[in-house]
């Protein structure tokens, strides 16, 4: 079984641009989410007081989880929010320079991201509610969709790049026999 390819990002740009805006879109992402975690992470690591009144009204204080340790969950969940968004820089920018570069294997990172927002959005089903399992089935269908685009770009850039390396073993070849 052959996995799914498309031709076309979005049924009428080229994978090239769909792989562009893909990556453009999440460098972008990921720089505006970068700033404001890393100023809630300060304010919420050297003056927590602070953090706490500005938050009362989400009611994170009456999550179980957070009456124990709240600082340690609250400054650990933003760290971890921040290493996402700069995995997620990275691979965006990989992935721009990938298909700049018609590189298959700068496009891994990206689609490794994509694979793993897959099984997190998977993971989410666990709270069955209707409105999760909507949210659960959209995000499947988005993220499936960017990573078969993904896919598409990576087997095209890696048929031109064996296609290439044949020619140029023949041209090796042939000269050898003159």
């Amino acid at each position: 079984m052959r996995f799914p390819s498309v031709n076309y990002f979005l049924c009428c740009f080229s994978l090239e641009t769909g792989g562009k805006f893909l990556g453009w879109f999440g460098a972008v992402g990921a720089t505006l989410l970068v700033i404001p975690t890393l100023i809630i992470f300060g304010v919420a690591t050297y003056n927590f007081e602070f953090f706490l009144n500005a938050t009362q009204n989400v009611k994170l204080i009456d999550n179980p989880i957070m009456s124990s340790n709240s600082q340690t969950f609250v400054t650990t969940t933003l760290f971890l929010v921040f290493i996402y968004c700069a995995i997620s820089l990275y691979a965006s920018v990989e992935l721009i320079k990938g298909v700049q570069n018609r590189s298959s294997r700068q496009l891994r990172p990206y689609m490794i991201l994509v694979g793993i927002e897959v099984i997190l959005v998977l993971l989410q089903i666990i709270h069955f509610t209707w409105v999760a399992f909507l949210q659960t089935l959209l995000g499947l269908i988005i993220n499936g969709y960017i990573f078969i685009c993904l896919h598409s770009l990576w087997e095209q850039f890696r048929d031109e790049a064996m296609r290439g390396h044949n020619r140029q073993y023949q041209k090796g070849t042939m000269m050898m026999k003159v």
